[in-house]
C-alpha cells in the first residue's frame, strides 16, 4: 500500500510540473514573450525550479479516509491542494474505472463538500481524516 502511494504521488508531482509549465507557456504567449535562458531567472530551463524541495511543498500529501454507506472505509493518498473533484477522480481511477466521478457527494464533520472548490487544506483537514462518501 505504501508502495502505491510512494508511485501515486511521484506521478502526481510529474504531472503537477507538467501543468505548471504549460501554465507558464500559456502566460508568455498570451503576453507576447518568448521564453529565453536569459529572462528565465531562478527556474531551470524547463520551467520548474531546479531545487527540488519545490515540489514537496506544491504536493503536501494528506491521507484520507473515504467512508462508504456500506460501512467500507478506504485509506487514500493526495494532496492538500487538490480539489475534492481532482481527488475524487484520482480514487476512482485507482479504484473502480468504471464509476462515475459525478454521482458521488462529500461531507466531512456534517458539513457538505463543493467538490469544485473545496480543498483539504481549506477545510482544515488532516491525516485520517473522514469523508463521508454518498453515492
Amino acid at each position: 500500500m505504501r508502495e502505491a502511494s510512494a508511485l501515486m504521488r511521484e506521478l502526481t508531482k510529474k504531472t503537477d510540473a507538467r501543468v505548471f509549465e504549460d501554465e507558464n507557456d500559456g502566460d508568455e504567449q498570451r503576453n507576447g514573450v518568448a521564453a529565453s535562458d536569459d529572462n528565465v531567472g531562478a527556474l531551470g530551463a524547463n520551467g520548474a525550479e531546479d531545487d527540488e524541495d519545490e515540489d514537496d511543498v506544491r504536493y503536501e500529501p494528506i491521507q484520507l479516509v473515504f467512508a462508504f454507506s456500506n460501512t467500507k472505509k478506504v485509506e487514500f493518498e493526495t494532496s492538500k491542494r487538490y480539489t475534492f473533484e481532482r481527488i475524487w477522480k484520482d480514487f476512482v481511477d485507482e479504484h473502480h474505472p468504471e464509476g462515475d466521478v459525478a454521482k458521488a457527494k462529500f461531507t466531512f464533520d456534517g458539513d457538505r463538500i463543493k467538490v469544485s472548490e473545496d480543498t483539504p487544506e481549506a477545510l482544515d483537514m488532516d491525516d485520517e481524516d473522514v469523508v463521508d462518501v454518498l453515492l
